[in-house]
C-alpha cells in the first residue's frame, strides 16, 4: 500500500513537472511574440510626445491631426538680403517644420541592433521625449547666411623673437564681424508685413574684436637671468656655442611645453659638435657634444627663478663644478631632456649670449611676469647625508712594472641634497618650497696593477709621495674637469 502511494506521489509530481514546463514555453513564446510585434510595429513608441502632445501609439496621419498644423508652405516669394558685395535669397515660407519633427520622432527606437532598440523603447517609458515643433524657417534660412557672411576673428600671431630687439615678431591680427541676427530678422519681419518683396535689405554685422592684438605681443619684459663659467677648451666652448645658439630665438607660447631635445635633435658630429668630456655611467669618456649639459644647466637656473614649471630635470653623476650642487640639468640624447611649461598668460622666449672671451654663458628669460611686484625666486641646496668613498678596486695591466700603479679613474664619495624653492618678497623671505632631490652616488677609484710582476722587472722605480709642499703631481679636485 506504501508502494502504490509513493508511486501516485510520482506520477502527480511528474504530470506537474511537465504542465509547469508547458506553461514556461508558452510564456517565453508569448514574449517572444510581443516583442516581434513591438519592434515591427508602425505607430509611434511610448513616451514620445510633440509640443506637449503625446502621440504614443499614434500612425503618421493621426499624429498630424492630433498636432493641428501643417507642412511648411512656400509663398512662391523671396526677399534679398546684401552685404554691400553678394546677395543671399531669402525664401518666404509660412507653416512650421511638424514633417521634419514627426521623422525624427519616428527613428526614435529604432535604430540599431534589436537588443539596442529594445534598451531604447524601455528607455522612452521610464523617460519620455518632448520634441518641439519650430514655427516658420526664417530662423534656419538667417543662420545659413550668418554662416556665409560671419568672417571670424584671427589673433594676432607669435612668429619668433628678435634677439636684438628683444621684441617678438609678430603677424597682425584680422578683425572679424558676426551678422545681428536679431536686427536682420526684425528687418526681414518688417517687409514681409508691408508685403515689399522688390527692396533689398542691408545685412548688418557687428564687430569682433580678436583676443589677442599685435601690440600686446609684441613687448617682452625681461623674466629672469643666469650666468655661469665655461672653460678655455675649443671643443667644449664649440658645444656650448652650438647648442645655445639652436635655442635662443626660440618662443614658449601659453600652455606649451619647451624641450632642448626636441629643438637640438641629436647632437651629432654631422652638426658641427666635437668630442669632449661627457658623464657615462659615473665616468668622464670623450664624445660629440660634451658641454651641452652647461647650457641646460643655465638655462634650468634662468627659467626656475622666472617662476615658470619645470617639467622634466636630471642630476648628473658627478657634481658639476660651474653650478652649484643639485641645481644641474644634464641633458642626454634621447635618453635625458630639460623641459619646462609657459604657465604665464603670454609667450617666452629664450635668448642666450656666450661671450667666449670671457668665459661667460648667460641664460635670459623674456615673456609676460608670472611673479607679482617685488616678488623674486631663488635656489636653496642643503647637504642630506653623505657616503663615504669606497675601497678602491683594481684590474689587471701585465704592461705595468712590479709596485707600479695606474689610476684609470679617480674615485669620489656620495651626496644626496635637497633644493628647495624661495620666494622672496622685497628681498625677505615669504615661503619656500621642495623643488627636487639629486644623488650623487658614491665610486671607488680605479687602478690598473700588475700582481705577476717580481721586483727588478722593468726599470720602474716607485716614487716617493709627495708632501704638502713638494712638486709631486697632484691629481685634480672633486668636480674640476669639466662636465657636459
Amino acid at each position: 500500500a506504501v508502494l502504490l502511494v509513493l508511486l501516485a506521489a510520482v506520477g502527480v509530481f511528474a504530470i506537474v513537472k511537465i504542465n509547469q514546463e508547458k506553461q514556461e514555453a508558452e510564456r517565453l513564446e508569448l514574449l517572444a511574440q510581443e516583442r516581434e510585434e513591438l519592434l515591427a510595429s508602425e505607430t509611434y513608441y511610448e513616451g514620445i510626445r510633440v509640443d506637449g502632445v503625446d502621440i504614443s501609439g499614434m500612425t503618421r496621419q493621426e499624429a498630424e491631426a492630433a498636432l493641428g498644423a501643417q507642412a511648411s508652405v512656400d509663398t512662391g516669394n523671396q526677399i534679398t538680403l546684401t552685404d554691400g558685395e553678394q546677395s543671399y535669397p531669402l525664401e518666404v515660407v509660412s507653416g512650421n517644420d511638424l514633417a521634419a519633427v514627426l521623422d525624427e520622432a519616428y527613428a526614435l527606437g529604432r535604430t540599431g541592433t534589436e537588443e539596442e532598440r529594445l534598451a531604447q523603447i524601455e528607455s522612452l517609458t521610464l523617460e519620455p521625449v518632448d520634441l518641439p515643433v519650430t514655427e516658420g524657417y526664417l530662423d534656419a534660412q538667417l543662420q545659413a547666411i550668418k554662416e556665409q557672411v560671419d568672417i571670424p576673428a584671427v589673433d594676432a600671431k607669435v612668429t619668433g623673437f628678435d634677439t636684438s630687439e628683444k621684441e617678438f615678431k609678430v603677424e597682425n591680427e584680422v578683425v572679424g564681424r558676426e551678422m545681428d541676427t536679431a536686427a536682420v530678422k526684425n528687418a526681414v519681419q518688417a517687409a514681409l508685413d508691408n508685403a515689399d518683396f522688390a527692396t533689398p535689405i542691408a545685412l548688418s554685422f557687428q564687430q569682433v574684436e580678436p583676443a589677442y592684438k599685435a601690440a600686446d605681443l609684441t613687448e617682452a619684459k625681461l623674466l629672469a637671468s643666469f650666468s655661469t663659467t665655461t672653460t678655455s677648451n675649443s671643443n667644449r666652448n664649440t658645444n656650448i656655442r652650438l647648442c645655445s645658439q639652436a635655442l635662443s630665438g626660440q618662443v614658449v607660447m601659453p600652455g606649451e611645453e619647451f624641450s632642448i631635445n626636441n629643438i637640438t635633435g641629436e647632437r651629432t658630429p654631422a652638426k658641427g659638435y666635437m668630442d669632449a668630456n661627457v658623464i657615462k655611467n659615473g665616468v668622464y669618456v670623450e664624445e660629440p657634444g660634451g658641454g651641452v649639459c652647461q647650457v641646460s644647466s643655465t638655462l634650468f637656473n634662468a627659467v626656475v627663478r622666472a617662476g615658470f614649471t619645470i617639467t622634466e630635470r636630471h642630476n648628473h653623476t658627478i657634481m658639476s663644478n660651474y653650478v652649484n650642487e643639485s641645481e644641474d640639468a644634464a641633458i642626454d640624447y634621447p635618453y635625458k631632456d630639460f623641459k619646462f611649461l609657459n604657465n604665464s598668460d603670454g609667450p617666452a622666449a629664450v635668448v642666450f649670449k656666450f661671450d667666449e672671451e670671457n668665459k661667460k654663458l648667460t641664460a635670459y628669460v623674456y615673456g609676460t611676469p608670472i611673479l607679482g611686484e617685488g616678488e623674486t625666486l631663488d635656489l636653496e641646496s642643503k647637504l642630506i647625508s653623505e657616503t663615504p668613498q669606497p675601497e678602491p678596486t683594481y684590474q689587471e695591466d701585465p704592461t705595468l712594472a712590479y709596485g707600479e700603479e695606474l689610476l684609470i679613474s679617480e674615485g669620489r664619495a656620495g651626496a644626496k641634497y635637497e633644493t628647495y624653492l624661495i620666494h622672496l618678497k622685497d628681498g625677505k623671505e615669504v615661503s619656500r618650497e621642495l623643488l627636487h632631490k639629486s644623488t650623487y652616488p658614491a665610486k671607488a677609484s680605479v687602478y690598473a696593477i700588475n700582481s705577476a710582476a717580481v721586483p727588478g722587472d722593468g726599470n720602474f722605480d716607485v716614487p716617493e709621495e709627495p708632501d704638502a709642499g713638494g712638486d709631486g703631481v697632484m691629481l685634480p679636485e672633486e668636480g674640476a674637469v669639466p662636465t657636459e
